[in-house]
């Protein structure tokens, strides 16, 4: 149990650090 809450949070910590540069593609392309 322990182990897939870690997955889980390692896997939210990769969605939003992917979203995060996403963002900043975005960003950087219109400016």
């Amino acid at each position: 149990m322990l182990k897939h809450m870690e997955y889980e949070a390692k896997h939210k910590v990769k969605l939003k650090l992917l979203y995060l540069l996403k963002n900043e593609n975005i960003v950087s392309l219109t400016h």
